[in-house]
Order: structure tokens, then sequence, then C-alpha cells
């Protein structure tokens, strides 16, 4: 899910990563837990890879946790948000094109 390819002066995510990120995001309920358990699980959106697309593409809310996979061109923008007691309410998957 994290991997990157070279993409003239820096590095982006693969197809396949995107693939790979949507699958997970799909197929895990992040709600319910802290932002200290996804970083766990997930890893850390801001050094887990060397893509320069590590900025969200959509605005986001202070507090947001972004993951972003884009290839350049296109990719997934997933946006957790969290409530007063700390614990995920909302995992939103935002396709970039």
């Amino acid at each position: 899910m994290w991997e990157t390819r070279s993409i003239g002066s820096g590095r982006a995510s693969t197809e396949r990563a995107q693939v790979a990120a949507k699958r997970f995001f799909d197929a895990h309920d992040l709600r319910g837990k802290t932002r200290e358990e996804i970083i766990a699980i997930v890893g850390n959106p801001t050094n887990a890879n060397d893509s320069v697309y590590n900025v969200p593409f959509y605005p986001v809310e202070p507090g947001t946790l972004v993951y972003r996979f884009d290839t350049g061109s296109h990719g997934w923008q997933f946006n957790i948000t969290f409530g007063p007691d700390g614990h995920a309410t909302c995992v939103a998957h935002r396709g970039i094109e």
C-alpha cells in the first residue's frame, strides 16, 4: 500500500499501492479507534512513504487524519475525522481525478 515510483523529480504512489489502499480502507472499519490506534494499524501518513503527494488534495478540517495515495494523475484521499472523545467518527473515501 505504501509502494512508490519515480515521477519527474519526486516519487508517487504506484497503481498497485492505490488499489491496495482502497481495498484496505473498504475492508477495515476504523470508526471508534483513536488516532494512535489508527496510526499503529495503517502507519503514519506523514512519513510512511516518500510520495510528493503527502498533503491533502481536498480541504480538511483541523485534526483530520489524512491518507493520500496518488499516482500524479489520479488516486484516493481517505479523511478520518474524530469526535470530542478522540475516537474516529467517520472515514471518508474521496477519489482524486
